[in-house]
């Protein structure tokens, strides 16, 4: 089956979340007949809302829905809320999307790149895995980073190979440069040492939730705002 790319560069949602949350799961006692419910692990779950949209996109924003089959074909949806370090920003940024943008190659409009003298315009942190790891692992040794700093933050995201990950908690890298980093979801695949990491731009694997409905309403002039929810393709192989 084809995978598709969500457009990076617009279709850019108003407000969501996009965050990592329990796949639930109920268990059923054999003796008694009682239900229970049980974590069955972590997935990633997209819940974003877009602003109207011309006539225009708003077909070409439906035709790309309507490629995707329902929850059929899988598309790699960017992580809007998080497309950066904020160790790397200096502070909680106002437009995480528009600075990473910034440093992927998208000057500003008086053709102008963004750099905070924090490492992003140059790319000065090569961050990779220094400790293979297995599938299921919730955290992974990096190295790369400055070293005897606070390097990632709690919500920070992070891919490498097939897994996109959350940092979770405050990570501070030793005198080599290297950090022990807690992580939800446990590693989808096992990755091997030297792999590198990449800290923006971050893309998840996903589908449209089979419950909702994937349609951008058309009127007269525009579109009205509309919202669309994607889950982790976890099944893929």
């Amino acid at each position: 089956m084809p995978t598709y790319n969500w457009p990076l560069h617009k279709w850019i949602p108003a407000s969501g979340t996009f965050r990592v949350r329990p796949i639930p799961s109920l268990s059923v006692s054999p003796y008694t007949g009682a239900s229970r419910s049980a974590s069955g692990g972590m997935m990633w779950v997209a819940e974003q809302t877009w602003p109207a949209q011309t006539l225009y996109e708003a077909h070409e924003i439906q035709a790309f829905l309507d490629r995707l089959e329902g929850p059929v074909n899988p598309v790699l949806v960017p992580v809007w809320n998080r497309m950066g370090l904020r160790a790397l920003s200096g502070s909680e940024i106002s437009n995480p999307t528009t600075q990473a943008l910034a440093i992927s190659g998208e000057p500003w409009s008086d053709g102008m790149f963004f750099d905070d003298n924090f490492g992003w315009a140059d790319g000065s942190w090569s961050i990779s895995v220094s400790v293979a790891a297995l599938v299921n692992v919730r955290s992974v040794t990096l190295s790369g980073f400055p070293a005897s700093t606070l390097v990632l933050h709690p919500g920070d995201v992070l891919k490498f190979g097939d897994n996109t990950v959350e940092v979770m908690d405050h990570v501070t890298s030793d005198v080599n440069g290297s950090a022990l980093v807690p992580i939800l979801p446990g590693l989808r695949r096992g990755v091997a040492a030297g792999t590198a990491v990449s800290y923006t731009l971050q893309t998840v694997l996903m589908r449209v939730d089979p419950s909702s409905v994937a349609e951008v309403r058309r009127e007269i002039v525009n579109s009205v705002p509309f919202s669309l929810r994607f889950i982790e393709a976890i099944d893929l192989p």
